[in-house]
């Protein structure tokens, strides 16, 4: 009996619960210029978003809802922005 637990925790030890070489892939995708820096309510913001579900499908995660957008969920967010701009003055 203890060389079975030996072994369980052997094997859960040695599998990765994810492939870094995809998380690694996945990371330098969404940082990429294509997503436009995915501010708020950017089209890098929306693009992201379309990307990760996209990426849900493939992996096999059940959406909890029906439907096209079934990944994809609304939600009120409120942002606020600053009208001052800075300017940064040097002397050497």
């Amino acid at each position: 009996m203890p060389y079975k637990t030996v072994l369980i925790l052997a094997l859960i030890i040695a599998i990765p619960a994810q492939p870094t070489g995809r998380l690694e892939t996945i990371t330098r995708k969404l940082t990429s210029p294509e997503f436009d820096g995915r501010a708020f309510k950017s089209e890098g913001g929306l693009k992201a978003a379309q990307f990760i579900a996209e990426n849900f499908k493939q992996i096999g995660l059940k959406p909890v809802r029906s439907g096209n957008d079934a990944y994809l969920q609304k939600s009120p967010v409120e942002a606020r922005t600053s009208l001052l701009r800075s300017k940064v003055v040097t002397r050497a």
